[in-house]
């Protein structure tokens, strides 16, 4: 087993966070943006998980153009419920997982279009709002560049040349902003190394699995970590433990996940918190269900999922 030398963030304890009621970035951070909603759920979480201190929460560019100045104010509102319940904040800046509905998903089509020869006329304004407008603020962790700039597409050229560009802006606001790229598979470990301050990977292990399987998956964490080491960075899990439908085996999951991670140093904001109309994070009455099934830890009214507690053996 590979123990993780940067132990930086390995306290790191908490999840991804979407408030239960949106579906899409518009409406979480601008049509129906209710913060009376989010410090219920966060509230309710706290009281069911105390050791969680952090939470991966992803922004909207779509949102932010259509009301710049409300958009941040209300992200700063949220800033101040996490710091309420003493939790830090990693905020993802944009997403390229397509699911159902797509969270604002950012598209291979407009990474080649729009990623580097307009760079400079679509996102500047977001980063200079959001990360230059809070340096030194310590609500932050660390920026999350994008969730999984790779699924669904593959490692392309543009799309690394676009990571590269929103690294080196952000840098270019102040040189010890927290940068990470959330990845979800080994192979692009070293291309986004580079633009990564701290590694953060999503490892799933996707049931059903065979003793093969889980022992290579296994090795692929061990991977990360190794690598890790090699460069001297801290390695934060952004995402883990896959959904089920059934609450005893999603407490499997959890087990099984969080007992790969723990000892080996590794803090993780699992997916998901509590149950919302965003993707892989509703049961089928709340709309359509992929493969993830249901992935929250938290029910829509604000109940502990069953046995779920499971979490706090980890912390």
């Amino acid at each position: 087993m590979e123990i993780l030398q940067n132990q930086k963030y390995s306290h790191v304890r908490g999840f991804n966070y979407f408030p239960g009621y949106a579906g899409h970035g518009l409406e979480t951070w601008y049509y129906l943006f209710d913060p009376v909603a989010i410090e219920r759920e966060i509230s309710a979480a706290k009281h069911h998980f105390p050791g969680m201190n952090t939470l991966r929460i992803w922004l909207s560019h779509d949102a932010f153009l259509r009301d710049k100045k409300k958009v941040v104010e209300n992200f700063s509102t949220v800033l101040g419920i996490c710091r309420k319940y003493g939790i830090k904040v990693i905020p993802t800046l944009f997403n390229a997982c397509h699911s159902v509905p797509d969270f604002g998903s950012i598209s291979n089509e407009q990474i080649n279009h729009f990623g580097d020869t307009h760079f400079k006329d679509l996102y500047p304004e977001f980063l200079d709002a959001f990360v230059g407008g809070n340096l030194g603020n310590e609500d932050i962790l660390m920026w999350d560049l994008c969730n999984e700039p790779f699924n669904n597409t593959g490692l392309t050229d543009a799309k690394l040349k676009w990571l590269f560009n929103l690294h080196d802006y952000c840098k270019s606001l102040a040189n010890d902003v927290i940068i990470c790229v959330g990845i979800n598979n080994l192979k692009y470990l070293e291309p986004v190394d580079p633009i990564s301050d701290v590694i953060t990977f999503h490892p799933y292990l996707v049931p059903p699995w065979n003793q093969a399987q889980k022992d290579q998956h296994i090795a692929m964490v061990d991977e990360f970590v190794r690598f890790s080491n090699l460069k001297g960075k801290a390695l934060i899990a952004t995402e883990c433990c896959w959904g089920a439908f059934d609450d005893a085996k999603h407490v499997e999951i959890i087990r099984l996940d969080l007992g790969i991670l723990h000892p080996r140093k590794i803090g993780f904001t699992p997916a998901h918190m509590c149950h919302s109309l965003a993707l892989d994070q509703h049961r089928p009455d709340c709309g359509p269900v992929l493969g993830a099934e249901y992935m929250a830890f938290v029910e829509r009214d604000g109940s502990l999922r069953p046995n779920h507690e499971v979490f706090n053996e980890f912390c």
